[in-house]
């Protein structure tokens, strides 16, 4: 795959190939710390944090290699510099990667496992850069042409992609009992045609690389799963169910969400229309390492669109540096990194002192999940908006939750001590925050004490103040920086280690709220936008109950998602109708200063 020169690139061609990189923002160029290990040459990295290419000028040639592994850290700020953990990282695979070539005779002389050799630039390269189709920049016909070369050779109409820390860790905990899948349900005002819904999902998952991802068969490399997104989907992710009554559809959605999904085929999810008299209900199951809530809803609105006829506008993302932007949210500054250590170091508590579980009831060890759907009324759904106080309708939602764990658990003669419920946090950039599909969330945990809940006022105060100063050090991030260093693991350990954690230290509930949808997806012409939207994220045990909200038009929904070891069908009612006493009750609380938390 080298590539030789017969001639030293001219001096020219060189400076404006440079140029050219500076200027394109999509390549860093080392300073004095990349300057060490790249004595007297001028090197670049590109900014992305896996597979990144790496440029060197030296001795009269420039040579490229894909780094697995860059060891620079590129912030959200578009800042660069580089990390111990990211140099440790990349020597490491580097390492590992020569070692196990030894015995083939294979030995590469860079760093990264998936590229076998480097390439010498020559000068007609580089002319051919610098003079690209198109007008095109000579930064990224070099990249295209780079990753053509160096990546693994494979169907050009497939992409790869690694999985990034969410894929991977959700991928390690997801079981068939327990599948990690994201709920969607809409309902529309009539009859959907089911050959022109096909047609619509077929065209939104061809829209969306995440949407029709599966795990690539083959070990690429020991520590990390890679997705592939292929042209053509393996099996048809639609089924219809004739017309069932309300008792039947609550069944059909159990079943539905119950069900595991293979990764190994496209797409990484499953729908279903069930048709009813007051309107047909769509349901939509998504794997979770494939997507989050945002995501499933994003292809959901794409669906709604094609189904409609409706324009589909998606923004110029490169998905594979969009994918980078989990790591982009690590700290740029020591202050901030010592934050996130100490919040990491809470963990540690729980060794001792693990968080509250809530009371079982009428509880049956089967696989799968119970759901349990409350819509409020306008009026409700209006004062909670409305409610005057330090927070928002989240802190709200969570604080309510604190306090029904404690009210059921006293209820049922099982006191508890400290309550911690997971919440999502969208780390999107603002003018994203309702595109990408693909995993761009992170969980961060608020947690009470009997001291906290005395009141409602106390409750919603502490977890106001909680979650303010989550959303100043970075909601969710403190996790990056433990999981970061899981790359040093290969798969099998990381798998125990994730289930042992998970099984100690999870949480007592946990929350996730999409917030209000502005604009709810349509499909067109009489059916209209959907006025229903229901959508829950998965329970593992031990934590067992998850609640989604989301609000759609003028009314909250809120899913009430449970495995069946944890709750019966009543007993996920009557925990509802505890959840929304306390609810009621925070509105009606007097709001009280925030205590030190």
């Amino acid at each position: 795959m080298s590539q030789r020169a017969s001639r030293p690139a001219a001096t020219p061609a060189r400076e404006a190939f440079l140029a050219d990189l500076d200027a394109s923002g999509r390549f860093h160029r080392d300073n004095a710390v990349g300057r060490v290990f790249h004595p007297g040459a001028v090197s670049y990295r590109e900014a992305v944090a896996e597979n990144s290419v790496h440029l060197v000028w030296e001795r009269g040639r420039l040579v490229a290699h894909v780094d697995r592994y860059s060891p620079v850290r590129f912030t959200k700020d578009g800042e660069a510099h580089y990390a111990f953990w990211r140099i440790a990282v990349h020597n490491v695979a580097g390492l590992v990667t020569d070692v196990l070539s030894l015995p083939r005779r294979q030995h590469s002389g860079d760093r990264c496992p998936t590229a076998g050799e480097n390439i010498e630039i020559d000068a007609d390269l580089l002319d051919e850069f610098l003079h690209g189709p198109d007008g095109s920049d000579a930064a990224d016909v070099a990249l295209d042409h780079l990753r053509r070369e160096l990546l693994p050779r494979t169907d050009e109409s497939v992409q790869y992609l690694s999985f990034n820390l969410v894929d991977e860790v959700v991928h390690l905990l997801d079981t068939p009992a327990q599948p990690w899948s994201v709920q969607l349900e809409v309902r529309v005002a009539g009859s959907l045609d089911e050959d022109r819904l096909r047609a619509a999902v077929d065209q939104a998952l061809r829209r969306h690389p995440m949407g029709r991802a599966r795990r690539a068969a083959s070990q690429r490399a020991w520590n990390r799963n890679y997705w592939e997104t292929p042209s053509e989907l393996d099996v048809d992710p639609l089924q219809v169910s004739p017309q069932i009554d309300d008792a039947a559809l609550a069944a059909a959605r159990a079943a539905q969400h119950s069900e595991p999904i293979s990764l190994s085929t496209s797409p990484p999810l499953r729908a279903r229309l069930v048709r009813q008299d007051r309107g047909d209900v769509l349901l939509l199951t998504c794997h979770h390492a494939a997507t989050d809530g945002t995501g499933a809803l994003r292809l959901l609105t794409s669906i709604a669109r094609a189904y409609a006829g409706d324009a589909d506008p998606l923004p110029e993302v490169d998905l594979r540096a969009a994918r980078d932007l989990m790591g982009n949210h690590a700290p740029a500054d020591a202050v901030m990194r010592v934050r996130r250590y100490l919040a990491l170091a809470e963990r540690l508590r729980e060794l001792v002192a693990p968080p509250a579980r809530i009371a079982r009831h009428q509880g049956r060890e089967r696989p799968g999940y119970g759901f349990h759907h409350v819509r409020l009324s306008a009026e409700e759904t209006q004062r909670l908006a409305g409610f005057e106080h330090a927070g928002d309708v989240d802190d709200l939602l969570v604080a309510a939750l604190h306090l029904a764990v404690a009210a059921w658990n006293a209820r049922h003669r099982r006191p508890c001590r400290r309550i911690t419920v997971l919440v999502a946090a969208n780390l999107r950039p603002r003018d994203l925050r309702d595109e990408m599909v693909g995993n761009f969330t992170m969980p961060a945990r608020v947690s009470t004490t009997p001291r906290r809940r005395t009141s409602p006022a106390a409750t919603l105060a502490a977890v106001t103040a909680q979650t303010s100063r989550k959303q100043r050090s970075g909601m969710g991030t403190s996790l990056l920086e433990l999981l970061s260093w899981s790359w040093l693991l290969p798969l099998p350990v990381k798998r125990v280690l994730v289930d042992a954690f998970d099984q100690r230290f999870s949480d007592t509930a946990a929350l996730s709220n999409l917030g209000r949808v502005a604009d709810p997806p349509s499909f067109g012409g009489d059916l209209g936008a959907v006025d229903e939207l229901w959508f829950s994220t998965p329970a593992r045990m031990p934590l067992g109950l998850s609640l989604g909200a989301a609000t759609v038009g003028t009314r909250l929904h809120l899913a009430f998602r449970y495995r069946h070891p944890q709750f019966g069908a009543d007993a996920a009612r009557r925990f509802a109708e505890c959840y929304l006493d306390q609810l009621r009750r925070c509105v009606r609380c007097a709001p009280t200063g925030s205590p030190s938390v």
